[in-house]
């Protein structure tokens, strides 16, 4: 076995990983690719590009071990790959894709297969593109995809906590819900109720007793309570508002005060109550030659 750099930082990418050369990018088209664990063979993570994209997550890795970005769970992957002396395995699934929807549709789908009923789930920080409109969906999440919009009594603060890509792994509601979740001192201090939201329907409300650290993050204990208000009806009007839901690995935080208002509680600079029903359509104006 080839025994890699001790602990000094990589300059750059190591000469015995292979890269997407240049004279293949033109055959490839539009393609979705994995990077795998030669350990194992598995992917770890799934991704979407064109011409020599994976080349990207390497030099990424290079730039994570010099500490001039942050360590993803991606890239902490290829370096622990390249550690032990071993090259990351690229493996094209689709290749000479017609249009970008298809290249959105078939990466969400694999992500989606892939993490379905595995131990460890890809590193993928998002599950693909529109995967809140057409992803993996349980029958329980499908049976209430048309379900009433969320309109509550008065709340302090609940947690709504995107569960797909756990549930995709076979973990229940509550394990689902619980974490590993990055919140700080003072989120944590909160009188609040956690709200397990898949595929943008609330599936089922837990009281938050106290949080646990757990991997480096938090999971709560609590038990499962009875909200009607917050179960069975859809959060999309409250999510599609603030993209940072997907970007902050499905978490948001969001006070009601039961009269048809919101107040997002982490994550926006400014927060304003916003009504939780749309405004009504203005009216067309009509001139007089028409």
């Amino acid at each position: 076995m080839r025994f890699l750099f001790g602990r000094r930082p990589l300059k750059t990418v190591p000469s015995f990983q292979p890269m997407v050369p240049a004279e293949v990018e033109k055959d490839l088209g539009l393609y979705v690719y994995a990077l795998c664990d030669p350990a194992t063979g598995r992917p770890f993570y799934v991704g979407q590009g064109r011409r020599s994209r994976p080349n990207q997550h390497f030099t990424e890795a290079v730039e994570a071990d010099r500490g001039e970005r942050a360590l993803s769970d991606k890239l902490e992957v290829i370096l622990d790959i390249w550690r032990a002396g071993e090259a990351v395995e690229i493996v094209f699934l689709r290749r000479g894709i017609k249009d970008e929807e298809t290249l959105d549709d078939v990466e969400a789908a694999v992500i989606d297969a892939l993490n379905l009923g595995a131990a460890e789930a890809l590193t993928n920080q998002l599950s693909g593109n529109d995967v809140e409109a057409r992803g993996f969906l349980s029958l329980d999440a499908a049976c209430g995809r048309f379900a009433p919009p969320v309109d509550p009594g008065p709340y302090d603060a609940v947690f709504l906590l995107n569960i797909a890509r756990s549930r995709a792994r076979g973990l229940s509601v509550y394990d689902a819900a619980r974490g590993d979740w990055s919140f700080g001192e003072k989120q944590r201090a909160w009188n609040a109720v956690a709200v397990a939201v898949e595929r943008g329907v609330g599936v089922a409300c837990f009281g938050i007793d106290d949080w646990q650290p757990r991997n480096g993050k938090w999971a709560f204990v609590g038990d499962e309570i009875e909200a009607p208000d917050l179960v069975g009806v859809s959060y999309r009007r409250i999510l599609e508002r603030h993209p940072f839901w997907q970007r902050n690995g499905g978490r948001l935080i969001v006070s009601f005060d039961g009269e048809g208002n919101y107040l997002p509680l982490w994550g926006e600079k400014e927060p304003e109550w916003t009504p939780l029903a749309p405004p009504p359509p203005k009216k067309q104006r009509r001139f007089w030659w028409g």
